[in-house]
Order: structure tokens, then sequence, then C-alpha cells
């Protein structure tokens, strides 16, 4: 914790002591980030002022080029939070000036997320007002009364009511070179690196969102869109649609969509016929079930996540399904691949691992991410697949399989209405994946946190590949615009509600898609409760 103050009233006329010998003297630790500052902002546009919340105090302003505090009266503390979540290592820099140099009282306050992955926003939360025990006693328990923090959280200004009012001017803040271990991580195994929290990207959203709308389907197939997996066309494929090829799904359909465009931000054309469909794979399934026919049976197929192999001169798509017999098939996922990005053929004989997975290229192996942070590996992809760690996301909140919990929404909704606090963070679910050298960022959102939004963490893909684990993590994006449902209560939709036509809107954002073109890296996700696809650009 930071303090900058001034003694109170007479105090500050006299001081009989010597200064003290460090005073004016800068302490920087040596492995700041200064190149790549998490934040920064000289308060010249009222603007800014969005990015904060203020509790207790009487006021929060921007007047020429400062960031203004005032307080109500001497009795009235406040603290003012900035909303953007940084790493538990970092460096605050700040200048202010209280409007009496004689006295006056200016903190900064950091608070790590709970346990169970909780944010000081949080709204089953205490209502705070400025006063000192709400934030050293309060009901946020981060695992430490002192000491290091579990992981990473928010940075507030503290002011104390006999500041009455203070100005603020270039605020930074600094990430601590990433590579050692986050504070609080835990006992590590044997060769294990975890990485400390992720700066945040800025995200920029493109500017005719959404980019695929229930409107450009037909009828009930636009009532549940989700899950992008976007690819640039390859030169060699013959008689492209367009310049990109843009995947998506129902999550209760029986093949997989397709949008084409000549620009990544649209506009897009919806090619009605699709693709992958669900018949092709029960297909498969009826050949290799050791049953009769008719007892294969499915429901969906959804969740692609598709690839370019520039070499074999094929489009390869994982996807998920639902198959019944389940003792063989189940809610599983397979593979399929293309010559030309429409028409596919399952190429596995059997399921490949558990649904949802995003597969990514690294050292002659393909790797799987699961929904719930299961990370397996395979030499061709398609066959033998291997298990990792199971903690490979343990940091972030994943369900154990087999440890016969409810879901955590489920279990969370049954506590609050028995007046319970919640206890479980929400669990991993829908993932992207990108690497850049060494290092894995997955994008993701968790089922159970309210509002559910885009969060990201990292992992340093060294050594064993069993030993790798992912950091805690932060926030990337919350639902806030209107097509984002940044206007609706706050509330979990069912999967009945997703699937009415009219659609509904609720506020979450799910199935997050990375894809990279001429230098650029993008984020798609879906919005409003599966209710349509989003684009933005990441700026690291």
């Amino acid at each position: 914790m930071l303090t900058l103050g001034a003694p109170r009233g007479a105090a500050a006329q006299k001081l009989d002591a010597p200064p003290h010998p460090e005073l004016g003297q800068r302490s920087v630790p040596a492995d700041v980030d200064w190149a790549n500052p998490i934040y920064q902002t000289a308060f010249d546009d009222a603007d800014e002022l969005k990015h904060w919340q203020l509790e207790g105090g009487r006021r929060m302003s921007v007047e020429n080029g400062k960031f203004i505090l005032e307080n109500a009266s001497r009795e009235n503390h406040l603290v003012c939070w900035l909303k953007q979540e940084v790493p538990a290592d970092f460096l605050l820099e700040f200048k202010m000036r209280p409007k009496d140099r004689k006295e006056g009282l200016a903190i900064a306050f950091f608070s790590a997320r709970g346990l169970n992955g909780e944010s000081i926003f949080d709204p089953k939360l205490k209502p705070r007002t400025g006063a000192y025990p709400q934030y050293n006693r309060g009901d946020l328990n981060d695992g430490k009364s002192f000491g290091p923090v579990l992981g990473s959280g928010w940075i507030a200004l503290r002011q104390m009511g006999h500041t009455v009012r203070c100005e603020y001017d270039d605020l930074k803040i600094f990430p601590l070179t990433a590579g050692a271990p986050a504070a609080g991580s835990g006992p590590a195994v044997a060769g294990e690196i975890t990485l400390p929290a992720p700066r945040p990207p800025t995200v920029v959203r493109f500017k005719d969102n959404p980019i695929i709308r229930h409107e450009m389907l037909p009828g009930p197939a636009g009532t549940n869109i989700c899950y992008p997996s976007l690819i640039r066309v390859p030169s060699w494929l013959p008689n492209p649609l367009g310049k990109y090829y843009l995947y998506f799904a129902d999550h209760k359909g029986t093949y997989v969509r397709l949008a084409y465009a000549n620009h990544v931000e649209g506009p897009w054309t919806i090619y009605e016929p699709g693709t992958m469909h669900l018949e092709e794979m029960l297909a498969v399934a009826r050949a290799n079930a050791g049953v009769k026919e008719a007892e294969v049976g499915g429901k969906h197929i959804a969740s692609p996540d598709v690839h370019v192999d520039d070499e074999k001169k094929e489009i390869r798509m994982y996807f998920h399904f639902s198959i019944t017999p389940r003792e063989t098939w189940g809610h599983r996922s397979g593979v399929a691949v293309s010559p030309d990005g429409i028409s596919f053929r399952p190429v596995n004989t059997k399921p490949i691992g558990q649904p949802y997975i995003r597969v990514f290229r690294r050292d002659g192996f393909y790797y799987a991410l699961d929904r719930v942070g299961g990370l397996t590996r395979s030499r061709d992809g398609v066959t033998d697949f291997e298990a990792g760690s199971t903690d490979f996301a343990a940091a972030v909140g994943h369900k154990v399989r087999g440890s016969g919990l409810p879901a955590v929404g489920t279990r969370n909704a049954l506590a609050r209405a028995k007046g319970e606090e919640d206890v479980l963070p929400g669990e991993m679910r829908h993932n992207a994946v990108k690497i850049d050298g060494d290092v894995l960022t997955v994008f993701f959102s968790r089922g159970g946190d309210l509002p559910e939004h885009i969060m990201c963490a990292q992992a340093s893909l060294t050594g064993d590949w069993k030993t790798w684990r992912l950091s805690p993590p932060v926030t990337v994006l919350l639902p806030e615009m209107d097509y984002e449902g940044g206007k609706m209560p706050l509330g979990a939709p069912t999967n009945q509600g997703m699937q009415k036509f009219p659609r509904p809107l609720f506020k979450e954002l799910r199935d997050p898609g990375i894809f990279r073109d001429e230098g650029k890296t993008y984020l798609l996700y879906s919005v409003a409760g599966e209710g349509g696809i989003a684009g933005a650009r990441l700026c690291d």
C-alpha cells in the first residue's frame, strides 16, 4: 500500500524531528516493464470518468486536465476505484495536490480477487461508503490479512475527509516483468511455472456490431448464434465465396453455419445450406457404434473450431456432438476435413475427447483445451489424445470431472435463495487460444459469473507439458453495449430462453474466438446470451 500525506493542523507548523533519510527518494523495483503500461491517463477528457467508480465523498470530476475528488465533510471519507483489473505485481505512480498542503491524506488501495475469483464490484458484496472498516474488514476474502496477495485485482484512490479536495494527474500503472511465479499461487510441482496475471489487452469493438444477427438467418435458424471460428480462405481453395469464412453454430442445431465476407468487419453474408451436418456424423456412428443402426440417434452438432492445413490442402474442423448411445458416443468431440471449406467428411471413428475444444499445434503435437480446462494432446490431432494435468486451469476456476458438484450457477443460485454467500467461482466453459512465442493466452468465459464475460489467463509453454499452469485471470471485456445486453438486469439465461424466437436479450458475453490476419489480432464473441456474434480488435 502506497501512502501519500501530510501532517494535520498545527502539527504541520512544527517539525521537531529531523526528516527521514529516505524522504524524497524514489524506490523502484528493478523489473518494471516501463515499455508496456497497463493503464495511463493525463485526465484530459471528462470521458475518463467512465473508468472510475466513486464510493463515499461528494463527487468526482475532470477539470482543466485534473482528476478532482471532493469530500462532503471532514468525516466523509471516499474511495475511488479504477475499473480496469491489474496484475498482482505492479508499480503505480501519479501526481496529487491537496487543496490545503497543511493537511490531508491520500492512500492507494489494492483489492485482490477473492478466494473464489470474486471482484470488488460484485453486486453481492455489501455497499461501501468510504468508511475504513468496510475495506479492511469487508466481506471480500482474498485469503490474506497482510503479505502477498493471491492474484490480480483493482486499484483505488483513498482520500480522507479532512483532505476536502484533491487534484490527481498523470496516473500510470506498469506491470513487473512476467516470468516469476505468481504471488500466492500455492505450492508448485517440480518444473511448474505459473505466470502472473497478464496485462489486459485494449479492446476496440467493431463499429457495426453485431456482425452476425438473428435476422440474417431464416426463421428459427436465428434463435441461437454462438461459438465463432474465423479463417482467411487459402489461395488454393477452389471457387471461394469470399476472402473470409466465419463458422458458427446454433447450440441445439443440426448443422454448422457459415458466413462469408471480403472484410473482417463485414458485411457478412450467410451461406444458408451450411457446412458440417449432424447426419454425416451419425453415419460414422452407425458404422462404428457396435449396436443396431436404429439405436443410434443424434440431438445436435455445434462449436466449430476450424483450421487451414496448407500442407495437405484441406480445411480441418473440430466440433462437438450429442449422439446416442451415450456409452460409446455421448456429448463429445469429433473432427472432419474438407477440400473446399463447405463439404466436410468426419475422419474420427470414435469420440476424440470432451466437447467444446480449441486446438493449437506446438512441437509436433496437436493440443486440445476443452470446456472445463482439461488439456490433452495427440500426434495427429485425430487419434490417441493423451490427458495432461487436471490442474492446468485450476487458477481460473474450473470444474473437476467426477467431483459430483452441480453446476456452479445452480449451486450459487440455491445458496443465494437460502441467504448464504457464494463460495464457488464460475466454471470455465468456452475458450479460445493465442500463442506468442512460449506464452499461451487463453480467452474464456465462466458459467456462474454474473455477468458472464470474457476473461484471459496465460501459461508458459516451457518444460514438461504436464507442468503447464494458467495464471490468475483478468477481465478482458464486460457486457456494456446494448447489443451485448448491457442494459439488461443481472441474471443467468436459461437454455430455454436462449432458444426462444424472437430472442430476448441477456446481460452476458460468451464464446471467444481469436483470429490473426495481416499483423492484427481480432476477438470474436457471442453476445446477449448467444444472441449474435460481435467482433473487436485486440491492441496489446
